[in-house]
């Protein structure tokens, strides 16, 4: 959450302090966690609709059940269209007279991409040509 998962005793952690009564800040603060996260923690915690000194005395995974499970993240399918062109980039780089020039050409040849769609494909020729 917040970009981050936090370890399960900081969870724990955040449950006992809130049952407790502290506030979020003094939260972040006494365990070096963003205020953010911590925000985030206690904001899906109070959605469940259990008071805080119910779910302090929940076992980690009776805890873990109520926090939503951690985010997929799916890479787009232009992504994939230009990892299965690695061998083919991978041959440009190596002969001679090669470009970046070159592989943005064969990709537009190959995956096209209007004039507003050529952004996230230079974005996604970085990540690829990154992973080469």
């Amino acid at each position: 959450m917040a970009g981050h998962r936090i370890d399960m005793l900081d969870i724990q952690r955040i449950v006992q302090l809130k049952a407790r009564g502290e506030s979020n800040r003094s939260i972040a603060r006494l365990l070096g966690i963003n205020r953010k996260t911590v925000n985030e923690y206690v904001l899906h915690l109070k959605e469940k609709g259990k008071d805080f000194s119910e779910l302090k005395d929940l076992d980690e995974t009776s805890l873990a059940s109520v926090l939503p499970s951690p985010k997929v993240f799916n890479k787009p399918d232009t992504y994939q269209e230009l990892s299965g062109m690695f061998p083919e980039f991978k041959r440009s780089m190596q002969s001679s007279g090669f470009t970046y020039l070159n592989i943005w050409e064969l990709s537009i040849q190959r995956i096209g991409a209007s004039r507003r769609g050529r952004k996230s494909l230079v974005l996604h020729m970085m990540i690829v040509l990154r992973d080469l």
